[in-house]
């Protein structure tokens, strides 16, 4: 996608919209009623009134992929930081014939920007590669979604090695959720290679009964959840470790990613301000509510 296209989907989709306008739209858009940002009640509106109002310069360094792990580098084990293979300000510039396989190359600052090589790619993909990171250069979750802390966020492209289990598959991807401070639930997602399959589980693995997703155009949930995931035997390393770095986000909700493989060893993933941009319903709503409820800001 060329910057004009670009641009065009920006007018297109009224992302030039002043932040509280533009938010209020897609919120009725995805939800189905309009949020009340004065005094938010729902988790989702919480999310959005985050969005717009809790601005903390640490926010950005944490949702930049790249310098969160220089950040986290004497803070946290080094064990649990995946390493970088390589750096780069422009995806033509990325030897393929030089990297260690399999590998992930992805953005620093965006979502889903990600490509998966479990060996050398071929010309074909080279090419699907490049279409994808030109484009991501341009792309500004600031502007599509307001989420300020990726204003300032300057562009760069971050090779890693893939990490798999014994199996070889990509291992379960925990989503620590956190309200002012101390862990709420956990968003696991487990299959991403075959089929993906979410649960959402409370703090001793007890299943929770809401799934939180966004729909399809039916109404339907695009994720599927089930609630047999079993218990992960390091589940308390995984909490005191997220509890850490989410000590260092300064705001009342924070989630913390980390991939567990085998169980054996945790690798930090990312920084999360606003989970899926507080775009997608919980179902039930009441559970919205309940969990709105707990978050104070």
């Amino acid at each position: 996608m060329t910057l004009l296209k670009y641009i065009l989907k920006i007018i297109v989709n009224l992302h030039f919209l002043p932040g509280r306008l533009h938010q209020k739209l897609y919120f009725k858009k995805n939800h189905g009623y309009s949020p009340n940002l004065t005094k938010p009640n729902t988790l989702n509106e919480k999310i959005i009134f985050l969005k717009l109002y809790n601005k903390e310069i640490i926010h950005t360094t944490l949702a930049d992929k790249w310098a969160v792990k220089n950040y986290l580098k004497g803070i946290i084990d080094n064990k649990y930081l995946i390493p970088n293979l390589e750096i780069s300000k422009h995806i033509k510039t990325i030897k393929f014939d030089q990297l260690i396989y399999p590998c992930v190359i992805k953005s620093n600052g965006g979502s889903g920007d990600f490509h998966l090589l479990k060996e050398k790619p071929k010309e074909l993909e080279i090419k699907k590669i490049y279409k994808k990171f030109s484009y991501g250069k341009y792309r500004s979750l600031y502007l599509e979604k307001k989420e300020w802390q990726y204003k300032n966020i300057p562009y760069k492209i971050l090779v890693e090695p893939m990490l798999l289990d014994k199996n070889k598959n990509i291992p379960p991807d925990y989503k620590i959720h956190f309200f002012n401070g101390h862990p709420e639930f956990i968003y696991v997602t487990t299959g991403r290679e075959k089929k993906t399959i979410r649960g959402v589980y409370d703090l001793e693995w007890n299943p929770l009964p809401f799934i939180w997703s966004k729909l399809d155009l039916n109404g339907k949930p695009i994720y599927e959840f089930d609630s047999s995931i079993n218990k992960p035997k390091n589940l308390k390393e995984i909490l005191e470790l997220s509890s850490q770095i989410a000590q260092l986000a300064k705001a009342p909700y924070v989630r913390i990613d980390l991939f567990n493989i085998d169980e054996e060893k945790i690798k930090f993933g990312e920084v999360t301000f606003h989970h899926m941009s507080g775009m997608a319903p919980i179902i039930p709503l009441d559970w919205d509510f309940k969990l709105g409820k707990r978050l104070v800001l």
